[in-house]
């Protein structure tokens, strides 16, 4: 970020050229950014909406009804249009730097207070973003696969009108990230199956790849798994998963679809999201252990969950720690902004000191519509997740 040292901060050019900078500057670190568009196939659908503290998104549920057949008149068996919806609280994130007496700064410790301060700044922007989505799409599933190597489907489940909890506790330290649970997690996320057994609304594909097999197109849906680095540890030492990448290296592999991608399993991309860290407020994959995630989870969402549901949920036998993976697939959030930086620059102590400040305004909610009515409540997408499961395994 080549900014000078030496300007005049009623100009607004300098600050027009920091905005741009910190933007770029985000596009280019931040995890999500690949995954986030404005069409609903990318896991973080982005839809403007200016000037608006609360945004309502509708969903179009889908019409079930047999219809009318022959000479039968339309009105004698017709469908009708309901919706689901969500609100999302905007709100403004902001932060902002103080010099110390600008001569000092400049003459004895040799700072360059502007430029390090705009790349301060981009950091904090894109830690803070990257953040609150982590939190968000792992907070209060709908959808958990919960990782067994015992079980001889590979996954743990329950019975209706049991918790999170109850099914989370039956993790054994020993039940880490394997292929054989998340090629069956697949299976549920495509198939629309839940951790009760029950039906879900499906992981929807992040996009459709069609190859030629012995001149027959193969279509196959595409969904990204954002695992833990101790999750990808444990699959790098699954006998299965090394066969599969052996036979995968002597055909070749393609280009990646996604930067930082590790592997691609039966559809899916695997990622490595790093692991969220609260001394240093790093972003990544959130474990039983992250103590609290409330200033990451919009507003809205803790009115219409009924508060937030902390991460210890999703602790193992014993407490035992786990970390909550994610399985997503189009639109798995939804984000209202159009998430440009706005600077602010002034003097300050009688003009001895430069002040230096960012912000957002932004809102954004993991994709969970509900209905009102009694029929619109019948809904299978009602109270549900809507393209998202976690993933969760012993660490």
């Amino acid at each position: 970020m080549p900014f000078t040292a030496m300007y005049d901060i009623n100009d607004p050019k300098i600050t027009q050229t920091m905005a741009k900078n910190i933007d770029e500057d985000f596009d280019d670190k931040s995890f999500w950014t690949t995954m986030s568009g404005n069409d609903s196939r990318y896991p973080i659908f982005t839809k403007f909406q200016a000037n608006t503290g609360e945004v309502k998104r509708k969903f179009l549920n889908t019409l079930l009804g047999d219809g009318v057949q022959g000479n039968t008149d339309f009105n004698k068996n017709e469908d009708k249009l309901t919706y689901l919806s969500m609100s999302i609280t905007q709100n403004i994130f902001a932060n902002s730097t103080t010099s110390e007496d600008t001569r000092i700064e400049q003459h004895i410790k040799g700072n360059s207070f502007l430029t390090d301060a705009a790349g301060a700044l981009a950091d904090w922007r894109r830690r803070e973003f990257d953040r609150t989505v982590f939190a968000s799409l792992s907070h209060n599933c709908t959808n958990i696969a919960a990782f067994s190597r015992a079980s001889p489907t590979g996954l743990y489940s329950i019975t209706n009108g049991q918790r999170t909890q109850d099914l989370c506790q039956q993790i054994q330290a020993t039940d880490t990230f394997n292929l054989r649970s998340l090629n069956q997690a697949l299976q549920h996320a495509r198939l629309g199956i839940d951790h009760y057994g029950n039906p879900h609304p499906k992981v929807r594909p992040y996009r459709i790849n069609t190859e030629n097999v012995e001149g027959q197109p193969i279509t196959q849906s595409v969904l990204i798994a954002i695992l833990h680095p101790m999750q990808v540890a444990a699959l790098y030492n699954d006998p299965d998963f090394v066969e599969i990448q052996a036979r995968a290296n002597e055909r070749g592999m393609s280009n990646p679809l996604l930067s930082g991608q590790i592997g691609m399993i039966n559809g899916c991309i695997i990622l490595d999201g790093g692991a969220w860290d609260d001394e240093i407020r790093e972003a990544g994959i959130l474990t039983s252990k992250v103590l609290d995630i409330e200033k990451a989870i919009n507003e809205r969402e803790k009115v219409d969950r009924g508060g937030v549901m902390q991460m210890s949920a999703y602790a193992g036998d014993a407490n035992g720690e786990t970390a909550c993976g994610l399985l997503l697939g189009g639109t798995s959030m939804l984000l209202c902004s159009n998430f440009k930086s706005q600077i602010r620059i002034e003097d300050t102590d009688m003009g001895r000191k430069k002040r230096v400040g960012i912000d957002v305004f932004y809102g954004m909610r993991k994709t969970h519509y509900t209905g009102y009515t009694d029929e619109e409540k019948k809904s299978l997408y009602h109270g549900k997740d809507f393209s998202c499961m976690a993933l969760v395994s012993a660490i």
